[in-house]
């Protein structure tokens, strides 16, 4: 097998093994890639980002085209001028100030269950999705969690509305790639221009992005000291904690938008951003 450090020898018994007798050999290294994958028997609870992949299965958030709609309500997300495509969560916007409001429970029905929301590859041209203001709303990403999908105000995003209740969300607004404002979110913040609003914000600093992944962790009932917190997550380093925490018993549906400016279409255009989301048990999880 080419690895025989520190490795064990002996009978493998194994179902696909046309000799009953095989011999395998089990490295340290074997040992703890066994231990870090799901179904394998023993798993061990990601401790980073980069580990989850090892722990739960991701799913591209579903097809679903809106992109010539204005107010739509349609199988799997609200919103208007907006489509997901490719199979691989491929998200486009087609002008500025619309949102995509996720009608699927990334939980899964399960509110013990630990959740997760990402923006993992892109499908176009990262260094392109942005704009020239420091301070910008073109991208909009997070969850909410009202107590049915939101059908509030379709045809604006949700920091130019109060589409949702302050303390029933968790998402970020920022202009894109680059050295650029971010601000931090629990609802909606009714400013409807290109500088960030005031109003439901947590926080706000100054970011440097390079088209890392952006996760979203949403922690289940279970957790612990974590229990129902939302955690914001560039790579493997902890952006953002949100003060608000989701809803007793309440599903977790995704948020995406794009604000201003007015072109913000060609942006994300050619960047293409892809998204996907997971859950898995709260043991499965120490991030």
């Amino acid at each position: 097998m080419g690895r025989y450090f520190g490795g064990r020898f002996g009978d493998m018994h194994s179902p696909t093994a046309t000799n009953p007798n095989t011999k395998a050999m089990l490295s340290m290294r074997d040992h703890y890639y066994m231990r870090k994958i799901s179904g394998g028997g023993l798993v061990d609870p990601a401790t980073t980002i980069a580990e989850l992949d090892n722990v739960i299965s991701w799913s591209a958030i579903p097809n679903e085209d809106h992109y010539s709609s204005s107010g739509a309500q349609g199988t799997y997300y609200n919103g208007t001028r907006h489509k997901v495509m490719y199979g691989t969560g491929t998200v486009d916007f087609d002008s500025y100030e619309y949102p995509m409001y996720g009608k699927f429970d990334i939980r899964g029905g399960d509110t013990s269950k630990d959740s997760f929301f990402q923006l993992y590859a892109w499908q176009g041209t990262p260094a392109n999705f942005t704009t020239s203001a420091t301070e910008g709303t073109l991208f909009q990403m997070g969850v909410y969690w009202e107590s049915t999908p939101n059908t509030d105000f379709l045809t604006n995003t949700l920091e130019a509305t109060n589409a949702v209740a302050d303390g029933d969300a968790a998402y970020f607004v920022t202009s894109g790639y680059g050295t650029k404002t971010w601000s931090f979110y629990t609802g909606g913040s009714s400013s409807n221009s290109e500088a960030h609003g005031s109003t439901a914000r947590d926080s706000q600093a100054t970011r440097s992005w390079s088209a890392a992944d952006l996760t979203f962790v949403c922690y289940g009932d279970n957790s612990g000291a974590n229990a129902n917190k939302v955690k914001m997550f560039h790579g493997n380093t902890l952006w953002h904690t949100f003060s608000s925490t989701i809803g007793s018993g309440r599903p977790v549906y995704i948020y995406l938008g794009l604000g201003y400016p007015n072109n913000g279409g060609a942006a994300w255009s050619s960047g293409l951003p892809k998204f996907r989301y997971a859950n898995c048990a709260s043991q499965f999880n120490a991030i």
